[in-house]
């Protein structure tokens, strides 16, 4: 499959998953993850509050100073701290997620009838795998994002070295999704341990590598928006409405949330169309 024929593909898996965005069958497995998400943001947003303070306010202390306890620089940090405990959430439940909502798409686009609960069950099972699989995907993504951020900060860089960090480590993390964007299939679809899944990725990059970074670079444009009004809303912030951070931060989750829905099932439908088939699997 060439290259053209490849992003075609990405974009069809991209419209085909955004019309299944209202079936609810499919938004099971993204519960858990949702709610993390979700509490994560209000124990930030309401550090003070007694049931949750004797543990936010130690741990607020500890990782962004004591004044990360006051109004209203609480909610100028709530963005990095948010981005910090996510990052955790994304290594550890978020493939078990993508796992199981893999099992639902493939259905779905087979035209079977989704199986929420069954595909929860076969994605807890392979939870040890899916996540380890993921792990070098996040262990290099984490390297990359202190690496722009120390090149950026740092007052031995020029200012052009400053200026193309972020798109170098925008550029980066998309290529290293690209390469482990199928490991999911290849765990529940195909049913591979760690190792065999490892060692059929670079299969996945001759007829999926493109369409891999097609749908990344298709769902980078929402949280790239958000950035932009991130930088305004600080500004916001400081000007007297400090809750416009906060809000974002909830923006950010639902459209993350969103993003993660799309390119899981986006991935799936490139994964049964164009890689499955070529290797003699069973047809879409």
């Amino acid at each position: 499959m060439s290259p053209l024929e490849q992003v075609a593909l990405a974009w069809q898996g991209l419209v085909r998953t955004a019309r299944l965005l209202s079936r609810p069958g499919l938004w099971v497995p993204w519960a858990p993850l949702a709610a993390a998400q979700g509490l994560v943001v209000l124990a930030l947003w309401g550090f003070a509050h007694p049931l949750v303070s004797w543990f936010m306010a130690p741990l607020l202390r500890g990782v962004a100073g004591e004044q990360a306890l006051h109004y209203p620089a609480a909610l100028r940090a709530m963005p990095a701290l948010y981005a910090q405990a996510d990052r955790a959430i994304a290594a550890v439940l978020a493939p078990v997620v993508v796992g199981a909502a893999t099992a639902l798409f493939a259905d779905a686009f087979r035209d079977r009838p989704p199986r929420p609960a069954a595909a929860c069950r076969l994605a807890t099972r392979r939870a040890g795998t899916l996540v380890l699989a993921q792990l070098p995907f996040h262990l290099s993504a984490g390297a990359l994002a202190w690496a722009g951020e120390w090149l950026a900060g740092g007052p031995h860089a020029a200012a052009l070295a400053r200026r193309a960090a972020g798109p170098a480590v925008l550029g980066g993390t998309l290529v290293i999704q690209s390469l482990f964007l199928y490991v999911a299939a290849l765990v529940v679809i195909e049913g591979l341990g760690l190792r065999a899944a490892f060692a059929a990725l670079p299969r996945t990059w001759e007829r999926g590598f493109w369409a891999a970074v097609t749908l990344g670079a298709g769902l980078l444009l929402p949280p790239l928006a958000l950035q932009q009004v991130a930088a305004r809303s600080i500004r916001a912030a400081e000007g007297g409405i400090p809750e416009l951070t906060a809000w974002l931060v909830v923006a950010q989750g639902v459209t993350g949330l969103l993003g993660t829905f799309v390119l899981s099932g986006g991935a799936t439908l490139v994964y049964l169309a164009a890689i499955r088939r070529s290797d003699g699997g069973a047809p879409a």
